[in-house]
């Protein structure tokens, strides 16, 4: 009579639960990191439609038409807020478009978003202050905030306060003070060079500060209205 031959069985694996040694874990591939390409996204847009408007408000649109159209949009914009923050269903379906997945911030997803707040301050400071005022805040917030978060979010090691960064301060300053610089210089040509260098100066720290000291107020309203209010100031007081 012969004997059959089995193969050994395998060794049962340790459990890690007994033993305390963790056991193997089969390999997944990390899922790409998109946040950086969507806060870039955000920082270009934000800085676009800020710039374009600042140009349309410079060359063809009256004081008061950008009041009326800028009003009607934040009056809008704040009834379809209200409804989404509120409808956790429609909230999830406008999330699913790409336009609103790119503008609207995860941390922002369940509250107002800062796209409303944008407009919010864009339409204050025409309300509050004069054109060029308006013209060098707004360029100033533009290229400043989203500088500001960009390099404050990924190389900020000096804190000041709870969400602010030095690095991201000073990111502000490099990048709004030559944005709004070179805009006086090519929409004001004849104006002396030493006074737009204060001036535009004088916006873009005032910009930066609100930035960094915003508390819980939303920078896209402190931001603008700070900076017109420095450079409308400024006008004033050396002419």
């Amino acid at each position: 009579m012969t004997r059959k031959h089995t193969a050994p069985s395998p060794a049962p694996r340790p459990d890690p639960a007994r033993t305390g040694v963790p056991g193997p874990t089969p390999s997944s591939p990390t899922p790409p990191d998109h946040r950086s390409r969507h806060d870039w996204g955000r920082g270009l847009f934000h800085a676009f439609n800020a710039t374009w408007g600042v140009l349309a408000y410079h060359f063809l649109v009256p004081r008061g038409l950008a009041i009326a159209t800028i009003g009607t949009l934040t009056a809008a914009f704040a009834a379809v807020e209200l409804v989404r923050v509120r409808s956790s269903s429609l909230n999830a379906q406008i999330l699913t478009h790409p336009f609103f997945r790119r503008v609207i911030r995860p941390r922002e997803h369940g509250r107002v978003s800062g796209a409303f707040y944008f407009l919010l301050g864009v339409f204050l400071v025409l309300v509050l202050f004069p054109g060029q005022a308006v013209e060098t805040g707004c360029m100033v917030m533009a290229f400043g905030d989203p500088a500001a978060f960009l390099v404050g979010s990924r190389l900020g090691r000096i804190r000041l306060g709870r969400r602010r960064t030095l690095e991201g301060s000073l990111a502000f300053l490099a990048a709004a003070f030559p944005a709004a610089l070179a805009f006086r210089m090519l929409a004001y040509p004849d104006v002396p060079t030493g006074w737009t260098l204060a001036y535009v100066g004088s916006a873009a720290a005032a910009g930066m500060l609100a930035e960094a000291f915003s508390g819980p107020l939303d920078d896209n309203v402190t931001v603008p209205l700070a900076a017109c209010g420095t450079a409308a100031a400024f006008a004033a007081l050396w002419p």
